[in-house]
């Protein structure tokens, strides 16, 4: 029995008088990727999971599955198409069923409306190419969508002109409008977080400096509602926002920050764009935050990847702070080489449940852990042990490692590869193409990190090599 399920089976057990906390795994039979991105709370407490599945040498489907309050699962349904699909986001309809924003290589941005069974109802496209991809997700109280996202100006991968979009449909899928701002002439990067607040909507996106090794800039749009228009930008300073949330008493914009030095802080920002708090959390430790959550007391929860050595560990740092932004307690999760946290969310009954997505130790499969926490700092806390020796080894090697502006690949015996794909800790496509014969490829364009490449080698089998982006 895998080594996470049997620690979870003894939390589970410990748990089982209160009915509370849990922590599961998933699909870790399948002999490919099985990535969740995203998840949703229907109206009787059951959970919605959604994500991807990447097979060898047939792109990626998506995949949906419905689990229990107590985490069991009751189905998955896949839908296949042809190249490849990823699921983005989740929008709960308040009458039943669920919506799922999704992202193809070929029809871009895709709405598909379920029943809470999982049977396709609807689905409607959007932004044919060039390449258009959503980032956030929220469905209106009169049931229309709202979706932020950019549209890459150029088929060159390597030049980041890009669109900012703000999109709002009907929930029949007819389109309202679709308002832009032109970012080009400057290395912009992925936009994140979408907030609704009174008549307005706010969104955030970073840009790059020329020099890799200075600290992105953040910057905050605001927009009108009811016809999508910008309103202003602020500049924010250095560092990246990662997602985006209203106070508890809705005065403000508390923001998730990847800051200086690839920590992990916590801001506070005006309606009008000014930060009046900038803190650290995780003082002197590396880590990138990715979700947040603001609880009715104020109080936050953060979701993180923090690092146990400087290549190989990536785990998930659950960290609570009060509404002083003092941190409370911290729980980590980690199995095999790499989990990362996904999806976070607060459920009706105001407990928390993060998705993650675990890397074997021989960088070869995901598979999902879904924890729900009953309470902050009363939840399982999953920490295998772990020892600081070398994955299995692999058909290739990268040099230079941690790399600044190229990687190179180079069999240790006579393989060939196809393609390749450069995925992100949570699993989001990066980069893909065939490969060259100068096994080289050029990465100066992404954002200082960890990544996997992906290499398709000719018996269509996988090699995953990780590596640091400086």
């Amino acid at each position: 029995m895998d080594k996470l399920l049997i620690i979870s089976f003894f939390l589970l057990i410990g748990h089982a008088s209160q009915g509370q906390s849990w922590a599961k795994t998933y699909w870790n039979e399948f002999d490919h990727d099985a990535f969740t991105t995203c998840i949703g709370e229907l109206s009787d407490g059951s959970l919605i999971a959604a994500g991807h599945i990447f097979e060898n040498g047939n792109g990626g489907d998506i995949f949906y599955y419905k689990l229990n309050p107590d985490g069991d699962v009751i189905w998955k349904y896949s839908l296949s198409r042809d190249g490849f699909e990823q699921a983005v986001d989740i929008a709960i309809h308040p009458d039943g069923g669920f919506s799922l924003l999704a992202w193809s290589n070929t029809e871009r941005i895709s709405i598909n409306q379920f029943d809470e069974d999982g049977f396709l109802l609807e689905r409607f496209t959007f932004l044919e190419p060039p390449r258009s991809f959503p980032r956030d997700f929220l469905q209106l109280e009169n049931g229309d969508y709202l979706i932020s996202g950019y549209t890459e100006k150029s088929e060159d991968p390597l030049v980041n002109e890009i669109d900012l979009f703000l999109l709002r449909s009907s929930f029949d899928g007819e389109l309202i409008y679709r308002s832009t701002v032109d970012l080009a002439g400057q290395k912009w990067e992925v936009p994140t977080s979408l907030i609704v607040k009174d008549e307005f909507v706010y969104t955030s996106i970073y840009n790059v400096l020329d020099d890799v090794f200075d600290q992105s800039i953040f910057y905050l749009f605001k927009w009108n509602l009811s016809d999508g228009q910008p309103i202003w930008q602020e500049n924010l300073g250095e560092g990246l926002i990662t997602d985006l949330a209203l106070s508890a008493d809705s005065l403000s914009l508390i923001a998730a920050v990847n800051g200086p030095d690839n920590f992990c802080y916590l801001a506070s920002i005006s309606f009008e764009g000014d930060i009046t708090l900038l803190k650290e959390v995780l003082p002197e430790e590396y880590c990138e935050p990715l979700e947040m959550l603001v609880l009715d007391d104020g109080s936050i929860v953060l979701s993180a990847i923090s690092y146990e050595d400087e290549l190989f560990t990536a785990k998930t740092s659950l960290l609570y702070f009060n509404a002083e932004l003092d941190l409370i307690c911290r729980q980590d999760y980690i199995d095999e080489y790499q989990t990362t946290p996904s999806s976070l969310i607060k459920l009706a009954n105001g407990s928390v449940c993060c998705t993650n997505n675990i890397f074997n130790g021989n960088w070869s499969d995901h598979h999902p852990l879904i924890v729900k926490l009953e309470e902050p700092c009363d939840g399982p806390s999953i920490l295998s042990k772990f020892t600081n020796s070398q994955p299995s080894k692999h058909s290739f090697q990268i040099t230079p490692n941690p790399a600044k502006d190229f990687i190179e690949w180079s069999a240790t015996s006579n393989i060939e590869t196809t393609s390749f794909r450069v995925l992100s800790t949570n699993g989001r496509l990066m980069m893909a193409g065939k490969t060259n014969e100068q096994n080289r490829l050029d990465i100066s364009h992404l954002t200082s990190g960890y990544y996997v490449l992906v290499l398709l080698k000719n018996d269509a089998k996988r090699s995953h090599l990780p590596f640091v982006k400086l």
